[in-house]
């Protein structure tokens, strides 16, 4: 993971899901200003999405947030206010697997502990 100013980068292989993790910090919660993400090289695959995953203390996992991408190209998510998830908890941003020869990328911007 590369740490750009307060965001984050992954960019992900071919055929792969790209994952920026957030790891939990006692006594805090994480907040993000946004994501983005694109897709290039080759044809999109009809599974292509973004999830968001928290993980308590207990190691129980839970979707947070999930958009399917239908297409290829740049994308992104600037919500009005942050993002601000519940103490204590991990939080994996994951963009699947783009299909065969499509490359990924997905940023994971303004984090801030808090």
């Amino acid at each position: 993971m590369l740490e750009m100013g307060l965001g984050r980068l992954r960019d992900l292989d071919t055929a792969a899901e790209a994952q920026v993790t957030l790891t939990a910090v006692t006594g805090s919660r994480w907040s993000c200003g946004g994501i983005a993400w694109s897709y290039e090289g080759g044809t999109l695959s009809t599974d292509a999405e973004l999830t968001i995953w928290g993980i308590d203390t207990t190691a129980s996992t839970n979707v947070m947030f999930s958009v399917d991408i239908n297409d290829d190209g740049a994308g992104f998510i600037i919500p009005a206010e942050p993002f601000k998830f519940p103490p204590g908890m991990t939080i994996i941003f994951e963009l699947a697997s783009g299909g065969a020869a499509v490359v990924g990328k997905l940023n994971v911007l303004g984090t801030k502990l808090l």
